[in-house]
């Protein structure tokens, strides 16, 4: 199974992928998530969360708004858990940004 590890803010998490979904864990906290969860923390991780916004809009234009929706229920809901808050507040940000600019 892989495992990469995610950091946020001074937090280090480790991401492991499962036969279905992932396990996220850290000292505090472990939760089970979705493969949606698993691409866009494996994708975060790596590139950002700019250019993960980039590479899903670019895939779902066309359903922007839905995705833009579901990107912040996903933030809003890391903040609710204490999960992945920089990223999560980082993700708000940025979506807000694009809405006010009219993208």
């Amino acid at each position: 199974m892989a495992i990469f590890i995610v950091k946020d803010g001074n937090q280090i998490y480790r991401v492991r992928k499962e036969d279905v979904g992932c396990s996220v864990f850290c000292n505090e906290s472990y939760i089970e998530a979705n493969d949606s969860i698993y691409n866009m923390l494996y994708i975060i991780s790596e590139k950002g969360v700019k250019s993960y916004l980039d590479e899903v809009f670019n895939l779902y234009n066309e359903e922007r708004n839905i995705i833009t929706n579901d990107l912040l229920e996903i933030a809003y809901s890391f903040i609710e858990s204490a999960i992945f808050i920089e990223i999560a507040n980082e993700l708000i940000k940025t979506l807000k940004n694009a809405e006010e600019a009219g993208l």
